[in-house]
C-alpha cells in the first residue's frame, strides 16, 4: 500500500528507521493537552503539506503518561503495515 506524505516534526529518526504510524481515523493522545485527551486523527496541512496521518511517540499511544519530543522506534526486523503490539518497540 503507499501511503501519502507525512509530516513530522520530530528529529529523532532517520529515513528506513521503523516507527507506528496512525492514519486518519485513529484515535491517539493529544500531546498539546496536559491530560492527555483522546483526539481523531484527520488529513491536516502542515508547513503547506497536507499530512496524511501522523507519527506516533510513546505518550500518543497511550504507552507513556508524559508527552514526549520524540516518535516511537520499532525493531528494525519489523514488517511494515502490522498493527502495532508493544513488544514492537527497540
Amino acid at each position: 500500500r503507499v501511503i501519502e506524505p507525512i509530516v513530522c516534526g520530530a528529529s529523532n529518526f532517520e529515513v528506513g528507521d521503523m516507527v507506528a504510524l496512525a492514519l486518519p481515523g485513529a484515535k491517539v493522545k493529544d500531546q498539546h493537552d496536559p491530560a492527555g485527551k483522546t483526539v481523531t486523527l484527520q488529513k491536516a496541512t502542515i508547513r503547506g503539506v497536507e499530512s496524511q496521518g501522523m507519527i506516533c511517540s510513546g505518550f500518543e499511544l497511550g504507552l507513556s503518561s508524559q508527552p514526549e519530543k520524540g516518535i516511537l522506534l520499532l525493531k528494525d526486523d519489523e514488517t511494515a503495515g502490522k498493527t502495532f503490539s508493544p513488544e514492537m518497540i527497540r
